[in-house]
């Protein structure tokens, strides 16, 4: 997306770096600047130079420098395109879409408009879960250890067992949201764009107009933005039920791609940052659990494999990754796909290796605090050992033989390493996987 420099400048004119600042720090007036304590290093002294003026900071003590969009990339993780995006909607500035015109505008309104019944949505599930008709939703998270807390702070919801109920809520909160002129009257083309509902007639009920409900008898795990908005959900499902998934993740939207969002960041920004290190595991009951034992910095991909956009979001926070999958093989080979993921991507990569039939939810149950953050600093195996394993088997598999003393199938591994290290960019790391 190209934005013209006019509109950039516009929205840094329009935005307060001393308001956005005092999001994180407490920002106090100098002279004609103002100084506040750095909030991208630990320190007790002011160091950090404001210029409101210019829209400009300057740390002394840790040379940090930008503007209110380098704020954002530093401290919420984002891209520079998602930070301006973000702060057009904060000061009401159109950022006109390549090609200009009506239709882009348009286009422009639809987006804030469904972010709006996102909104929405979500807080429809959040007053669910906590009426009367959340009882089985809010049993089922006791059972699994997810505290009010927790459920707070991930702003976890309820959909009851019912085939119409979250449009008219939804629509109630949108007529009364000034922000979201026009959308209630499309309530159920928005939610159904959103994957909440579906058309009737395209699961067997013909001879009903309308809409229904796609999440019921389902706790609702709402996948947010960095800065906690939210732009999809995920359902689990309370009660088995024949031909229903445990788990249901919403469609992809102009607000989702699943290939670039990780569950958990908004929760886990501020860890992410200030420890340079994430645990990526792969449910939400993953996040939740590890939340619950004072992980802060665990994130799950949402229902698809890692991915290098997803290695892309977590470069802008840290530097060190751990992956914590499932003690399964399914889980190994989730471990042995990350390789070339974060291939040149500048982050250490170590891979922790549950026990058989063991995930990182059961894992964080039958732990202390304590014990599990021993387990978490362990060395584990590196992500090339692990690769490198994969490959061995999956060769081996393939012919029907073991390659250790079978110099035909060790040839063949080495082969298929030698095209994947090849990619490798620093020549000293690309000579040392080699050998």
């Amino acid at each position: 997306m190209s934005i013209p420099e006019a509109v950039i400048e516009e929205i840094k004119r329009r935005t307060s770096i001393v308001e956005l600042l005092g999001e994180w720090t407490e920002v106090k007036r100098s002279g004609s600047r103002f100084v506040a304590c750095c909030p991208f290093h630990s320190e007790k002294t002011p160091s950090c130079s404001i210029n409101e003026e210019e829209g400009f900071f300057y740390c002394f003590g840790c040379q940090k420098r930008g503007s209110v969009f380098d704020v954002l990339m530093e401290l919420r993780g984002m891209s520079f395109p998602e930070a301006v995006r973000y702060l057009a909607e904060r000061a009401g500035v159109r950022i006109p879409e390549s090609g200009g015109g009506r239709q882009s505008g348009k286009k422009v309104d639809e987006r804030k408009l469904l972010a709006r019944v996102a909104k929405a949505s979500a807080e429809t599930y959040q007053e669910l879960l906590q009426s009367k008709n959340g009882a089985r939703g809010l049993e089922y998270l006791r059972d699994r250890g997810v505290s009010e807390a927790t459920q707070h702070t991930f702003r976890l919801g309820y959909a009851p067992d019912q085939w119409e109920c979250i449009a008219e809520r939804v629509k109630g909160k949108l007529a009364a949201d000034s922000l979201a002129e026009g959308a209630a009257e499309k309530t159920e083309q928005y939610l159904s764009q959103l994957g909440l509902l579906k058309e009737r007639g395209t699961e067997g009920n013909e001879g009903r107009s309308g809409y229904y409900d796609v999440f019921r008898d389902r706790v609702i795990f709402p996948i947010c933005r960095s800065d906690g908005a939210p732009i999809a959900f995920g359902g689990r499902l309370i009660q088995k039920k024949e031909n229903a998934p445990k788990y249901l993740n919403s469609v992809e939207s102009v607000l989702y791609a699943k290939r670039k969002t990780l569950f958990g960041v908004q929760a886990s920004v501020d860890a992410l940052r200030r420890e340079r290190h994430a645990v990526i595991v792969e449910g939400y009951l993953d996040v939740l659990s590890l939340f619950e034992k004072g992980v802060r910095g665990a994130v799950a991909t949402c229902g698809t494999a890692v991915t290098s956009e997803h290695a892309d979001v977590l470069r802008r926070l840290v530097n060190r990754v751990t992956l914590c999958f499932d003690g399964d093989a399914a889980g190994r080979k989730a471990a042995a796909h990350c390789f070339e993921v974060f291939l040149n991507s500048g982050i250490a990569v170590k891979v922790l290796v549950l026990p058989d039939g063991e995930d990182p939810d059961s894992l964080a149950q039958r732990s202390s605090p304590e014990e599990l953050d021993r387990f978490l600093a362990q060395q584990g195996k590196s992500l090339l050992e692990v690769y490198l394993g994969h490959l061995c088997l999956e060769t081996a598999g393939a012919a029907g033989g073991h390659v250790r003393g079978n110099a035909v199938l060790a040839g063949k591994v080495a082969e298929r390493f030698a095209r994947v290290a090849e990619r490798i960019i620093n020549p000293v790391e690309r000579e040392l996987s080699l050998q």
